[in-house]
């Protein structure tokens, strides 16, 4: 594997409050608290992607997934923290 890669942690978006088999805010928000500490004690950069959709829960297409808005939203976020992670690579 190439050594110019880079590692990008992406937070876990809420789901629905009827969202079943297992999925619910709880859990989501106990693993991102989990994993977002790690991932910044690493220098991992952490693209918040449940931050940005708490703002956005009407755009669930259904319990778990968002519609094509919301996931423009998603997204552009992730495009633009893909940007910046390679921004700090370049010499």
């Amino acid at each position: 594997a190439g050594s110019n890669g880079a590692l990008i942690w992406a937070t876990t978006t809420p789901v629905r409050q009827d969202a079943t088999g297992g999925a619910n805010n709880q859990r989501v928000s106990a693993r991102n608290a989990i994993a977002t500490p790690l991932a910044q004690a690493a220098g991992i950069p952490v693209d918040d992607q449940h931050a940005l959709m708490l703002s956005h829960q009407d755009l669930h297409e259904d319990p778990v997934h968002f519609n094509a808005s919301g996931s423009a939203l998603q997204g552009d976020q992730a495009a633009a923290t893909i940007r910046t992670a390679l921004a700090r690579k370049q010499p």
